[in-house]
């Protein structure tokens, strides 16, 4: 009987061996599915975010655009042109940054036109002075960093995207 029973005890040892490796892939399993799913959740809730955040951004430069019109000094005028040099470089680092430049940046090429202008024409007035930088390329990084994988004419005239009212910034009061 001891033989029979001691038999019993490997088969048995040997069932309980073979189900508790069966229970630790089962277990490694269903946590590498959970895992990947909840990185695909991950990956969504980021691209969601990023995909609103560009809808806000464009909607901000639209907005910025719209107060074109009521820029009546020199300090709004400067405003205007950094506001939208901001939104700008934010998109373009977001769009560098997840590595989405041809879709977005594509769609925003005339304003990022705009903003090289934008730019230059910062450049032109000193205005980056009052930010303790050499010019405007030092203050918006991003923008700079997308210009130069770009290849622009150089005699192509970017000063005609300026727009109005930064053309007529010297006529305007300092403050309004």
């Amino acid at each position: 009987m001891d033989t029979i029973s001691w038999i019993l005890n490997n088969i048995v040892s040997i069932i309980l061996a073979g189900v508790a490796v069966v229970i630790s892939l089962g277990t490694f399993y269903v946590s590498k599915q959970r895992a990947t799913t909840h990185q695909k959740q991950l990956d969504d809730a980021r691209d969601n975010q990023y995909a609103e955040y560009l809808r806000n951004a464009l909607s901000d430069l639209y907005d910025v655009y719209r107060t074109e019109d009521s820029i009546k000094s020199k300090n709004q005028c400067e405003l205007f042109a950094t506001r939208i040099l901001d939104i700008l470089a934010i998109v373009t680092h977001l769009s560098i940054k997840n590595k989405r430049t041809d879709d977005v940046l594509k769609f925003i090429e005339f304003d990022l036109d705009i903003a090289k202008s934008i730019m230059r024409w910062y450049d032109g007035k000193k205005l980056y002075e009052k930010y303790n930088v050499n010019n405007s390329e030092d203050i918006w990084k991003n923008l700079s960093e997308y210009f130069s994988d770009k290849k622009y004419p150089k005699d192509y005239d970017y000063l005609k995207l300026l727009p109005q009212k930064l053309k007529m910034y010297d006529t305007l009061p300092e403050y309004a």
